[in-house]
């Protein structure tokens, strides 16, 4: 698939043995984002006592000219699982690479294995390249409190007894009235 965007592309080739996920932009005015992503699932039956090793050779690039936030990333997961007596077992592998800058590359790789019984399991290759340009954002103060300030307790107090004292009132008022 490839798609032409105002100020850049984009393509996703998704083959039997292979996957490519492209993502580019030229310099553009204004705040946005893109993303572009490749992925394949195989489900699989393993027989009891099997060992089962999955490689994966991944290559990231990522150049940000004029960008301010990007990444690309290649991840390879699996997982079997199998009941023995009974009790469900799960066996699983996550292995990933990330660039966020750079050319990088690197083998993935997993292994699984059953127990005495028959496993069924399932392996995930994805590709994912995302970018965002915030120039046109007002940037978020790096000084924010996460833990309130004691005047905020006070505020919250102080609205506490007015709504309290309301209610009370009312209260007396019903009791005068029956």
């Amino acid at each position: 698939m490839n798609k032409v965007l105002t100020y850049g592309g984009g393509s996703v080739q998704n083959g039997a043995a292979s996957m490519h996920a492209d993502l580019h932009i030229d310099a553009a005015p204004g705040a946005w984002g893109s993303a572009a992503s490749a992925s394949q699932l195989l489900t699989f039956t393993l027989s009891p006592s099997t060992r089962l090793l999955f490689t994966a050779e991944a290559e990231v690039l990522m150049q940000k000219d004029g960008i301010d936030f990007g990444v690309a990333s290649a991840l390879l997961s699996g997982s079997v699982g199998s009941s023995i007596d009974g009790v469900w077992g799960t066996e699983s592998f996550n292995s990933k690479l990330s660039s966020t800058e750079g050319l990088r590359n690197q083998v993935l790789q997993g292994v699984l294995n059953t127990g005495a019984q028959i496993g069924r399991g399932s392996l995930s290759a994805s590709l994912t390249t995302i970018f965002q340009k915030h120039s046109d954002v007002t940037p978020i103060p790096q000084d924010i409190s996460a833990v309130p300030e004691p005047e905020t307790y006070g505020m919250l107090l102080a609205g506490l007894l007015v709504v309290g004292s309301v209610a009370r009132g009312k209260r007396r008022g019903q009791a005068r009235q029956a």
